[in-house]
């Protein structure tokens, strides 16, 4: 068995393993009791040091059982109260003396974990097994956007945040925060709109929560507020969309999950604009959308751009929409360049497909063409989810920053020991051409290996000290599988004893989905 590489989880792992042990003997059985939990923050300044405390508030409904003796609490393993009846009680969770200065982040530290709760009914002396019911506490994905105007002071420019949580829906809850801005003041502002179905009423939120595999399209309006009931803008005033997600310690932001905004025009739905990756944003444009520069007269709080956030599609150049990239998709790119249509084409820019530059030139027909060609990976968003990676042997690849060959990111070997393999496999169908790649080593020379297969047949392989180099191989037509294994030996380890891929252009299906 594998140990447990982090010492928070063994020590989680070895108090619920001693609170069987001690319970051996007990019957358990799971009993829906709809247990919910809410956490708060206190910080406690009459110590010195302060006294910082986490609060779990646990609410419960044992369904009028009879025979119970109380209820005991826990959290992470450990008991944390106990209660002779049914109902809400608060609970300390966790606690710490610390500077003032630390509690925010102990706060967050704690906030950014897992963590399960659970609820037991110990009933009367041979009234029957225990019961129990657990809830898990999950971290929230969050993303921030703010709406930047130049010449706004930052105080005037409010962020929307979108996150997750376990008890929200995608309709207005509990969870949601209403969108409340100064009429006094000039502010920018951006905004979740959502419309109850029942009532019709529209809601304008500054928070929207909703459900972790939640998929509905969030629509998303921008506006500026003056007291004065308008804003004459005499010239061309900068504006753009800033995204942000919010540094958590496991990466618990929409991991699974495309994130793209497009934008539209609710009064001309055929217009066409391009679909933005929102990660390649953050990670290759400081998380900036441009937008086109503000001019003449705004009515305060009247909407002037409207969005699409969404979680369903890539970013594409599949200008038709019609699921293909193909002779239709460039034609309409060519009148597009003809006709200097920038809304549509500002897909390239000089970082790579999905971030725009305000300029339609080669960049953009060589993000088209790039993509016509075949699927590319250039791990720029910095997870394995762009494409259908399988990753085989411990330590696995991973994503890195350093020493990617042009994008933010490359995927580099874990760095395994003697007699081990670590691969970095996807299946593709692929028309015939070629795959092309680029790759880097440092390992022990003819020892220590860098290989590349399609299917089972080994291609090449690559050992010692080699900068990065773009190779190629010819792919017949067909469904294959494509791997990058890095091989050790028994002894002896050199360099830095690892490699890395990077750039990574495929042959693609003409006819396959994009």
């Amino acid at each position: 068995m594998r140990e447990c590489p982090n010492p928070r989880y063994r020590r989680v792992a070895a108090a619920v393993l001693a609170l069987c042990m001690c319970r051996i003997g007990a019957a358990y059985e799971y009993y829906d009791m709809d247990l919910r939990v809410s956490l708060k923050a206190s910080l406690y300044r009459e110590w010195l040091p302060c006294v910082g405390t986490i609060t779990a508030t646990m609410t419960w409904n044992a369904h009028g059982r009879k025979k119970v003796d109380h209820f005991e609490l826990y959290a992470d393993g450990t008991s944390v109260g106990s209660s002779g009846r049914d109902g809400t009680m608060e609970c300390i969770v966790a606690q710490k003396e610390l500077a003032s200065f630390e509690y925010e982040r102990w706060v967050r530290d704690y906030m950014d974990w897992e963590h399960e709760y659970k609820v037991e009914i110990h009933p009367q002396p041979n009234a029957g097994p225990i019961l129990y019911d657990k809830f898990i506490y999950i971290p929230p994905n969050v993303l921030q956007i703010e709406n930047h105007v130049a010449g706004l002071a930052s105080t005037a420019i409010h962020a929307f945040e979108l996150r997750t949580n376990e008890l929200a829906s995608d309709a207005i809850d509990n969870n949601d925060v209403p969108s409340r801005l100064d009429p006094l003041t000039v502010e920018s502002k951006v905004v979740s709109v959502v419309v109850d179905l029942s009532s019709g009423a529209r809601h304008e939120l500054a928070v929207d929560s909703r459900p972790r595999n939640g998929i509905t399209e969030l629509q998303l309006e921008l506006s500026l507020i003056c007291p004065e009931g308008s804003i004459p803008l005499a010239a061309a005033t900068a504006n753009e969309l800033r995204f942000t997600l919010p540094d958590t310690t496991w990466g618990h932001n929409f991991s699974a999950l495309p994130i793209t905004i497009q934008r539209y025009d609710p009064a001309a739905p055929s217009t066409r604009y391009p679909v933005y990756d929102v990660r390649r944003l953050i990670v290759s444009n400081g998380g900036a959308l441009p937008l086109p520069d503000l001019q003449g007269t705004y009515v305060s709080g009247e909407p002037y751009a409207y969005f699409k956030l969404g979680f369903m599609q890539k970013p594409s150049v599949d200008l038709n929409a019609d699921g293909r990239v193909d002779l239709p998709d460039f034609a309409l790119f060519a009148d597009g360049w003809r006709d200097n249509e920038t809304l549509l084409l500002d897909i390239g820019g000089c970082k790579g497909l999905g971030v725009p530059d305000r300029v339609t030139d080669c960049w953009d027909l060589l993000a088209f063409c790039q993509e016509w060609g075949g699927p590319v990976e250039r791990f720029s968003n910095g997870t394995f989810n762009d494409l259908p990676w399988t990753l085989l042997g411990w330590p696995q690849w991973t994503i890195t920053a350093s020493p990617s060959h042009s994008s933010p990111y490359c995927a580099q070997a874990g760095r395994i020991g003697d007699n081990n393999t670590t691969a970095l496999a996807v299946t593709l169908d692929c028309t015939a051409g070629r795959i092309r790649f680029w790759r880097k080593v440092s390992s022990e020379s003819y020892a220590d290996y860098l290989r590349f297969r399609i299917d089972s047949t080994v291609k090449d392989k690559w050992s010692g000290e080699k900068d990065w180099e773009e190779v190629s191989f010819p792919v017949p037509a067909g469904r294959h599988l494509f791997v990058w294994e890095y091989v050790k030996d028994r002894d002896v380890a050199r360099g830095e004893d690892t490699a890395w891929v990077d750039d990574i252009m495929f042959p693609r299906q003409w006819n396959s989905p994009h």
